[in-house]
């Protein structure tokens, strides 16, 4: 090997290497969260997404619609609406009128009310 080669390859090796970026990523993250509490972190950080198959039961926000039944998410059609089914009914609804269903409902095959479900939590 002649000495233009070998100070080549030495100048080669003490490059250094190209910057992570996950860490500058991470850095701005941080900072997010310290500057804001969980509750007012934007909404697309907050909110539930929900996958096709889970079990939903209808929250007290659901006005139009009154049931007891577990629904199956079935769809999502838009950004905030689903598609969910029970045995008896096929309805579309937002996020904000479901929430998934706790295990005591599901072994009780239906949505508990508030009483039920704080007596499941210490049973």
């Amino acid at each position: 090997m002649t000495k233009s080669v070998v100070k080549k390859k030495s100048l080669d090796i003490k490059k250094p290497l190209p910057a992570v970026t996950g860490v500058v990523r991470h850095s701005i993250e941080v900072d997010q969260m310290n500057t804001n509490n969980l509750s007012e972190q934007p909404i697309e950080l907050n909110s539930p997404d929900f996958l096709i198959g889970d079990v939903v039961v209808l929250t007290k926000e659901c006005r139009t619609f009154k049931s007891n039944d577990l629904f199956e998410v079935k769809n999502k059609t838009l950004t905030s609406l689903w598609t969910i089914k029970s045995e008896k009914h096929l309805i579309l609804v937002s996020s904000k009128e479901i929430r998934t269903a706790t295990v005591a409902e599901l072994n009780a095959k239906r949505r508990l009310t508030k009483a039920e479900q704080a007596l499941a939590e210490v049973s």
